[in-house]
């Protein structure tokens, strides 16, 4: 088994673009959707109604962290696995004042505004839904006593965040009916998820000297940050350049290490975010139903001529193969989701054949 110094030397190589012996290897066990891993989630999606915030009960998700932490030890790779406060909640959401509820197997967010023009961003420190995002934080620190990092579950971005506000039909009509409004808010979001961000991060201790993306298990040398904008699949090229481009130059250079989530159906804003150059990290979700990774390999390699890549999904061997006969072993992190830890097991036997 790899030592906490050897994973640590392997995440600098990462960062530096070194050649590697093999791409930095990450698992994710059980549902590629991680709110579905939380046991003690299931009480409040056992009916439909709405959730507020003293009705999440921090100590009751301890047993899940517990078990996912031994569970990540079972399986050899360069990843530390890392806690996080419970991503099932959309939290930004429900501190921008959206009513939260829970339905089959998930959590969303209702509207709260009935127009783009009502729309507020601001929130204040004892916000309760804010409160208790810092208090999950709070206790994960006590919970993991160095043992593993802390990091950031993912949160909605900036589009998201509108579209959530308002509802996605009527965000998609702003775009062209009011369009200054719409650029102002997605300024203000920007900044709104920079700002909650860092009082997350303000609280979250160094992990030998640096500190973990969270939501993909990445090792960074210094404080970091994951942002997305999935709601621009509802977009184009145009759109994104001239309403959300500008606040995720703002996300990127908000922290020393940043990397964006994107989904294939949003691949058409890849070539703008490679021109980011605050911007360091794109992961890219292997989705299934989406392209296959050979048909990903031209866009991936764009990516690293200038990028680091995290590349997430559940993967199998022939997907690996790809990767080893088309990618570098350099700036590559592949965080795959496995269904139990056997097959994990099992894929890293593979890659560790593969890459003799």
């Amino acid at each position: 088994m790899l030592t906490a110094s050897q994973k640590i030397e392997l995440h600098k190589a990462y960062w530096q673009k070194n050649e590697l012996p093999r791409p930095l290897i990450g698992y994710q066990i059980g549902s590629q959707l991680i709110s579905e891993n939380f046991t003690a989630a299931q009480k409040l999606l056992a009916e439909p109604r709405e959730i507020t915030p003293e009705m999440i009960v921090v100590e009751d998700y301890y047993e899940d962290y517990q078990r996912m932490y031994l569970d990540s030890l079972e399986i050899e790779q360069e990843a530390f696995w890392a806690a996080m406060p419970f991503p099932g909640i959309p939290w930004l959401e429900a501190i921008l004042g959206c009513p939260i509820y829970s339905s089959e197997g998930s959590f969303w967010a209702k509207p709260c505004y009935d127009d783009i023009n009502q729309v507020k961003i601001a929130f204040s420190p004892g916000n309760p839904w804010l409160q208790k995002l810092l208090e999950f934080v709070d206790r994960l620190v006590e919970l993991a006593q160095n043992r593993y990092p802390i990091g950031q579950p993912i949160l909605r971005g900036p589009v998201d965040l509108l579209g959530s506000l308002i509802g996605q039909e009527k965000l998609v009509y702003a775009f062209f009916d009011h369009p200054e409004t719409v650029k102002k808010l997605a300024r203000e979001a920007a900044e709104f998820y920079r700002d909650v961000v860092k009082l997350l991060r303000e609280r979250i201790p160094s992990f030998y000297e640096g500190y973990s993306f969270g939501w993909y298990p990445l090792w960074a040398p210094d404080k970091c940050m994951i942002f997305q904008e999935d709601l621009m699949a509802l977009g184009s090229p145009g759109i994104y350049r001239q309403f959300f481009y500008e606040g995720d130059r703002l996300l990127s250079k908000a922290f020393p290490y940043t990397t964006i989530h994107v989904h294939p159906n949003s691949f058409f804003i890849v070539d703008d975010l490679i021109s980011i150059e605050d911007l360091n990290v794109i992961e890219i979700n292997y989705d299934v139903g989406g392209p296959s990774i050979k048909e990903m390999v031209p866009m991936l390699r764009r990516i690293l001529e200038k990028k680091h890549l995290i590349l997430r999904g559940k993967m199998q061997e022939d997907d690996i193969e790809v990767i080893k006969k088309e990618l570098p072993c350099r700036g590559i992190f592949l965080h795959i989701v496995v269904p139990e830890i056997n097959r994990g097991r099992q894929i890293n036997s593979f890659i560790d054949s593969l890459y003799k």
